[in-house]
């Protein structure tokens, strides 16, 4: 109804046509019709004025489709187009999405971008980068004990922090702190939007996986 009230309007508004399209897409999102959603996103990335926001929503919608091609090249226009303050989280999103889709190589390029870009949550991303580095047998810069105390030292827990803690204390045989982590993590997920639990499927499957494997 607000998008025709807006095209019956003789006032363009660019910020409003987006923000309006944005809300439909979520609605998309939510009822699984990706295809929609992602035609959504290409209207809301068409008007230009929320470039990296609008790359996000088709990557995502992109990825729910099964298309890891298109929803990276979304991605890392997303990442070049951001605000300084937006681009590592694009490459993060990026490197964890092609890390999951078991393309540790490209992932590791795309979190190198993130711990370059970021100006906080730095060793967030190169907690990241070590893992994908450690899972391709290759020896990693720094240290994964070290890292967890960086993160575990960190003034905020959020939500990721705390699946990327569980996955380090897993690979350094941890595993009563790797489910404690993995566990807190499900938990702040519970009544999450399932768009944003759709983007953390593979981080979602493996938390449960770890926590089942604890006991």
């Amino acid at each position: 109804m607000g998008l025709r009230e807006l095209e019956r309007s003789s006032e363009e508004d660019d910020d409003l046509r987006a923000l309006l399209l944005k809300q439909l897409y979520t609605v998309r999102m939510e009822r699984g019709r990706y295809h929609e959603a992602l035609d959504i996103a290409e209207e809301v990335i068409d008007i230009g004025t929320l470039a990296d926001v609008g790359r996000q929503d088709a990557a995502r919608a992109a990825l729910a489709l099964g298309h890891v091609d298109e929803a990276a090249e979304h991605l890392e226009i997303a990442a070049r187009v951001a605000p300084a303050d937006r681009r590592a989280f694009h490459w993060a999103t990026l490197g964890a999405w092609l890390h999951f889709a078991g393309r540790a190589g490209e992932a590791e390029k795309a979190f190198r971008e993130a711990s370059q870009a970021a100006r906080v949550d730095r060793s967030l991303y190169s907690a990241q980068l070590a893992l994908v580095e450690f899972e391709a047998g290759r020896k990693s810069a720094r240290d994964l004990t070290a890292l967890r105390s960086e993160l575990e030292g960190a003034e905020s827990q959020r939500g990721y922090s705390l699946w990327v803690l569980g996955e380090l204390c897993a690979r350094t045989g941890d595993r009563d702190a790797a489910k404690s982590y993995m566990a807190a993590f499900l938990e702040r997920l519970e009544g999450a939007s399932p768009v944003k639990c759709l983007a953390l499927r593979g981080e979602i499957a493996r938390a449960e996986e770890l926590v089942a494997d604890a006991g």
